[in-house]
């Protein structure tokens, strides 16, 4: 018994090139930034950091992600979307996020990372 062959429903796909995003004929690179860290409590921690939103677009993040790890539900990790460099790293190492990090039971220091 011969089995009926079927047509091919898709077509080849082509990958088709993105364009980068310019600005005044450069190339504008995204930086994120990625915060790993610990807290005590997560539904404690969430709220501070709820709060904490106006600070974090003062100096030019965006939340894009918050993830929190499947197996530690306190190890949390945000990714954020920088418009300024230096004004996001000046908030990173400012007073007011650590005050509001033992406010909001953040219990270890946080791993930084800019990214490309």
């Amino acid at each position: 018994m011969k089995l009926a062959t079927r047509p091919t429903v898709f077509p080849t796909l082509t990958r088709l090139p993105v364009a980068p995003i310019k600005t005044n004929n450069r190339r504008k690179s995204i930086i994120h930034l990625l915060v790993r860290s610990n807290v005590s409590d997560f539904a404690r921690w969430k709220p501070v950091s709820d709060a904490h939103l106006s600070a974090r677009q003062r100096a030019g993040l965006k939340e894009e992600h918050l993830f929190r790890n499947a197996d530690e539900p306190n190890e949390v990790l945000l990714l954020f979307s920088v418009e300024d460099v230096d004004k996001a790293k000046a908030f990173t190492a400012s007073d007011d996020l650590r005050q509001a990090m033992e406010k909001a039971g953040v219990s270890d220091k946080p791993d930084v990372y800019f990214l490309k």
